[in-house]
């Protein structure tokens, strides 16, 4: 009796190549945007070191905080620290 041939298991490599290459183009714009951020807040609206400071922290801060709610589970920082204590409080 011949031994029957099981079909190959997709290569993992090909399928997680157009996601990895996705995040990495998201990242590379993101980091770009936030290098440029400070420059034009100082450098054309003419603001001191403080405003810099703060434009560009809060971009960052406020995803902390659940400013990007993608998904209402567990969106943000907090709301997971929150449902994290609630869990263990039971």
């Amino acid at each position: 009796m011949a031994p029957t041939r099981t079909p190959a298991p997709p290569r993992v490599a090909a399928a997680l190549l157009p996601m990895v290459a996705l995040v990495f183009v998201d990242f590379l714009v993101i980091g770009l945007a936030m290098t440029i951020l400070p420059l034009h807040v100082h450098r054309d609206l003419g603001l001191g070191t403080l405003a810099v400071r703060y434009a560009a922290t809060c971009p960052s801060s406020l995803t902390a905080c659940g400013g990007a709610r993608s998904s209402p589970a567990r969106s943000s920082t907090w709301s997971y620290l929150a449902e994290r204590r609630r869990s263990t409080v039971r």
